[in-house]
Order: structure tokens, then C-alpha cells, then sequence
């Protein structure tokens, strides 16, 4: 079972983070604060993921896939003000047998951040996303697209 975890909080889960990256291919969706649904597939080579994760650790929220101790994608990195987390990195993997990643992929991923953002991180009623995807509602959160960018919101209770 995936769940997210903060790689700070496991021993060993950014030692895999960087196994896994420099040898599957993954699809950097939104890098550095910008959106891009277009982004190719690719292995990472050993600079990027050291600048990545140079920017994954000066951020305020960082969660990484993880089964059994071991990191799978998708991967996140979000500034956090007020109550609102903003995406700043979002790696993930692409459709089986395509260079791209499917919409459905992107949903099940924010899916998973936004019941980890709203439901075990007290305080966090916002997931912006820099990407220009449908909006869709899931279980006590809608989804809304403005300026190009997907805005989650937890409902008020």
C-alpha cells in the first residue's frame, strides 16, 4: 500500500528517493514553482536529483510516496502560507508505455496529497497546483481551475 511519508521522519527514505529516481524514468510535472503537463519522461541524472533535492529540503512540506519502506513515486514539495499549500515540485510517473503522464495519474496523485494535507496535517485548507487540469470532487474536497491553475479546497464540515 502507498502511502506519503516526510523523508525526514523515515530513515533511509531519502536514500531511496535518490535510488529510485536515478534509475526509473518519471515525469517532473511541476518543477520549481512552474506546471508542465508536456514534460517527457525521463531517468534523472545525479546533478538533478542533487538540485532537486536541494529544493525538496528548503521547502516546508515535503511527502514521498513509500511502500514497505521504500520510496515510490509520486513525490512532493510545497511552500505552506496561512492555510493554503502551494505545489513547488510534483514528480511522478508516466502512463504505462507513453513519455507523458495521464490525467487520471495526476488525479490519483493530488488525491493522496490532498487527504494527507487536509486530514493528518492540522491547519492546511488550500492545495494549489500550478497545472491547468479538469476540476473534479472527491469524498469532502472540491477542485476548481483559475488563472491556469487548480485550486483544492476542503469543505467545511
Amino acid at each position: 500500500m502507498l502511502f506519503l511519508e516526510d523523508p525526514d521522519q523515515r530513515p533511509g527514505l531519502w536514500e531511496s528517493w535518490r535510488d529510485r529516481l536515478s534509475v526509473e524514468e518519471v515525469c517532473c510535472v511541476v518543477s520549481d514553482g512552474r506546471g508542465n503537463l508536456e514534460e517527457r519522461s525521463r531517468v534523472l541524472g545525479r546533478s538533478m536529483i542533487d538540485e532537486l533535492e536541494l529544493r525538496l529540503r528548503s521547502l516546508t512540506i515535503r511527502r514521498i510516496g513509500a511502500s514497505h519502506g521504500n520510496a515510490i513515486a509520486p513525490y512532493f514539495g510545497l511552500g505552506l502560507y496561512k492555510d493554503e499549500a502551494t505545489v513547488r515540485e510534483f514528480i511522478t510517473y508516466p502512463a504505462p508505455g507513453q513519455r507523458h503522464v495521464a490525467e487520471d495519474r495526476l488525479r490519483r496523485d493530488l488525491e493522496s496529497l490532498a487527504v494527507d494535507l487536509f486530514f493528518f496535517r492540522s491547519g492546511v485548507r488550500t492545495l494549489s497546483v500550478p497545472l491547468s487540469i479538469e476540476s473534479w470532487t472527491f469524498d469532502a474536497v472540491a477542485s476548481e481551475l483559475s488563472d491556469g491553475s487548480l485550486r483544492i479546497v476542503r469543505a467545511t464540515a
